[in-house]
């Protein structure tokens, strides 16, 4: 006998020549299949992307298992190879319908052509729920049986509506504050509730950054109309008209900033110099290259051997380092607790002088 199961639908695990007698369905899908034990079967077809198909026979399939004994060809088709992902599919055919058409006699044809019966546009024999789409005018459908809502607003159907009420409150955040806004009332936020002062300052407390704007002929600034009544840090934002690529960019005034500008900052203890060196004293601990294409014209750079012994300033490739008041270039000695001073001509020349240099 021929067994079917709804939804019965896989895939193959496996690519199959045309005279294999098993295929494989994905893992855990062979009991989407009848389990299948003789003289029972299943009829599965076949179908891969190019819509070729074939329909199989299945012969044997035990439960849980994911393999199945297979008879190639069926129904007219032809046993061709399938690829891994190929569709594998418990489908009516051709075959199956066969015993419906033997056994089924004129009576049961009969209810079943009565069954699939269409009501007239009348409505006769017409019985049940039925979803009907009603056409008319005026004259024929002028309101509904029972008023409904529409966002608040009552409708009938005789008259078109205007609705005020939004269908889903939403919610309007300003600041801190929200309210909730459905279309019945305007909303509004006072200036204390979202922490604005008014323009004339009514309301502002703590601590504003204020810019002022302007000209002379529009903002002035009479002689004593501007305080400092604490030692709080002042800050400005004034920049050079023209900026070289060196030249320092919006700093704090404070105590402190002004009193680093009288030391040099720290720079390395050994190795390349880099940028950041420039205007900087390196306390050397060993030898110091120095690099070409790194530093530009007038950088400056102080070396102290903080050693016991001489270390070495190191010419490095595309430089040209010169000892300063002569005409010898190249990698130069420093002595021990000796300074060296660097002054950088271009971006591959320097001058090298100071107390200790060899």
């Amino acid at each position: 006998m021929q067994l079917f199961k709804n939804n019965a639908f896989s895939t193959l695990a496996a690519a199959i020549d045309n005279v294999e007698g098993t295929l494989t369905v994905a893992s855990g899908q062979g009991d989407k299949f009848p389990e299948v034990v003789a003289p029972h079967f299943v009829m599965v077809t076949l179908q891969d992307a190019s819509n070729n198909i074939e329909i199989v026979k299945v012969t044997s399939r035990l439960g849980g298992a994911d393999t199945m004994a297979v008879e190639r060809a069926q129904e007219g088709t032809t046993a061709r190879a399938w690829n891994l992902g190929d569709i594998v599919e418990l489908r009516v055919t051709a075959f199956g319908l066969q015993p419906l058409q033997v056994f089924a006699g004129a009576a049961t044809a009969q209810a079943m052509r009565d069954a699939m019966a269409v009501p007239s546009r009348t409505g006769g024999d017409a019985s049940g729920t039925w979803g009907i789409s009603i056409s008319g005018v005026a004259a024929t459908a002028t309101a509904l049986a029972t008023p409904r809502n529409i966002n608040g607003t009552p409708f009938n159907g005789a008259a078109n509506i205007t609705t005020s009420y939004w269908g889903t409150a939403r919610s309007l955040t300003v600041g801190a504050q929200t309210r909730s806004v459905d279309g019945s009332a305007n909303v509004s936020f006072s200036h204390s509730e979202i922490d604005v002062p008014r323009r004339d300052g009514t309301g502002a407390t703590g601590n504003w950054g204020i810019n002022i704007l302007g000209n002379a002929s529009t903002a002035t600034l009479a002689a004593g109309a501007l305080s400092l009544t604490s030692t709080a840090t002042i800050h400005s934002n004034a920049t050079a008209v023209t900026q070289a690529a060196k030249n320092a960019t919006t700093q704090v005034a404070t105590t402190a900033f002004v009193d680093r500008l009288r030391s040099l900052l720290p720079g390395i203890t050994s190795g390349p110099l880099a940028e950041t060196e420039r205007g900087s004293a390196c306390h050397a601990n060993g030898n110091i290259t120095v690099p070409a294409n790194v530093f530009s014209a007038d950088d400056v750079v102080t070396i102290y051997n903080n050693t016991a012994g001489a270390i070495s300033i190191i010419q490095g490739a595309g430089l040209t380092l010169r000892l300063v008041a002569t005409a010898t270039t190249g990698t130069r000695g420093l002595l021990a607790r000796g300074m060296a001073t660097i002054f950088f001509v271009s971006a591959t020349e320097a001058v090298v002088s100071g107390a200790g240099v060899t």
